[in-house]
């Protein structure tokens, strides 16, 4: 804390509830299986804007350093079910055009 201090910074904070709708919401938006703590960056950025701390004209990049893949017992029962399908390209573009 002293360091963000001493060089003007900030630091937010993001529920675990924030962290899984943003999760939802990168899903839906941007096809990027995040983990929730990357998520979690997502929503302290969103947070910072609204506060103007961060103006919307600024550009800041956050970092996704982490698959949602590494923990799926997180999202299981949030995520539809993954269809099961034969190992074959027909089965693949009927799986995906079934959508």
């Amino acid at each position: 804390m002293k360091a963000l201090r001493a060089c003007g910074g900030t630091a937010e904070a993001s529920s675990d509830a924030e962290a899984l709708a943003m999760q939802e919401l990168l899903v839906r938006t941007e096809g990027v299986f995040a983990e929730t703590s990357s998520c979690a960056s997502l929503v302290a950025l969103k947070k910072l804007v609204a506060d103007g701390k961060i103006g919307k004209d600024e550009k800041v990049v956050v970092l996704i350093s982490s698959l949602g893949i590494k923990v799926p017992e997180v999202v299981r029962d949030r995520l539809p079910a993954v269809p099961e399908i034969e190992p074959s390209l027909e089965e693949f573009r009927k799986a995906v055009s079934a959508k």
